[in-house]
């Protein structure tokens, strides 16, 4: 059917104006969908076409780190307030080299029973700064202050950590850990091939995982919140926000938590991320 020329002038001014009863201008309509998108993702337009906004829960992985006698009122608190957010279950990244008492044990085991799941942690999460040297002493300087074991040990003896830390969890009646973190996420001098010939399955370090069943290494964003200085705060909250960018589309995203986090200067962020509804994972 045609339209003469009057028809088709007044089809087009009652589609600029958007008058009721008329059509109205897409990109009004995607304005607004996009403003209320809790989780936008990219939105394509081809001419006229467009590709509706998908919302999906992003992945995580939570783990409270330095699990050691000293830290395990902490922990408690901590695991209760990821059990508020449904934030479970929760990896405790375990110290084993502390003086671990039979009362430590209950409390631990009792953490178990809510859920929680148990990685080892190095061995004593403390070394003597003058041990380090070079790129080592930077890192302690700058990141890790002091933790980061691993750094200061040659190849063998790291191998060595790692298999007595796997093994203090059987010889205290514990469950096997998959997953091995070191200190500051700092693995040190080994290889994947050391890694293929220790125990653990999973080696988290800053940049991901390593699965040494299918020998992949899997990228992974992290996010961090042991901010006690203002200097701390200002640079942990500019990652954290770049990584939670990244995981909407590159997951999971790792939440690494600390237990006197909600004691510093980022315990409202630390909450506020618990609550973002992530589909969480107990390993990848």
């Amino acid at each position: 059917m045609r339209l003469n020329r009057r028809e088709t002038q007044k089809q087009t001014k009652d589609y600029a104006t958007g008058k009721p009863g008329k059509r109205k201008h897409r990109s009004a309509k995607i304005r607004h969908e996009l403003t209320v998108h809790t989780q936008p993702e990219p939105v394509f337009f081809a001419g006229w076409c467009r590709v509706r906004p998908i919302q999906r829960p992003v992945k995580a992985l939570i783990s409270i780190h330095d699990v050691m006698p000293e830290t395990l009122d902490q922990v408690d608190e901590l695991l209760h307030l990821c059990e508020q957010h449904q934030a479970t279950p929760v990896t405790l990244l375990i110290v084993p080299g502390k003086a671990w008492q039979p009362a430590d044990f209950d409390q631990l085991r009792a953490m178990l029973e809510r859920g929680a799941l148990l990685a080892g942690h190095g061995w004593q999460h403390k070394i003597d700064p003058k041990q380090l040297r070079g790129t080592a002493r930077l890192h302690s300087l700058l990141l890790s202050r002091n933790v980061a074991e691993h750094l200061a040990l040659p190849p063998a003896k790291i191998r060595s950590l790692i298999l007595r830390c796997y093994n203090w969890f059987a010889d205290h009646a514990l469950p096997n850990p998959k997953l091995y973190v070191p200190p500051a996420w700092a693995m040190g001098r080994l290889s994947h091939n050391d890694l293929d010939r220790l125990p653990f399955r999973y080696y988290e370090t800053f940049f991901g995982i390593y699965d040494n069943l299918s020998r992949k290494f899997t990228y992974s964003p992290l996010t961090g919140y042991e901010a006690d200085t203002n200097l701390r705060a200002i640079t942990l909250t500019t990652w954290n926000h770049l990584n939670r960018t990244i995981a909407r589309y590159h997951g999971p995203l790792r939440v690494g938590i600390h237990p006197f986090d909600l004691t510093y200067k980022l315990h409202t962020e630390l909450t506020q991320t618990l609550g973002m509804g992530f589909q969480i994972q107990a390993q990848l």
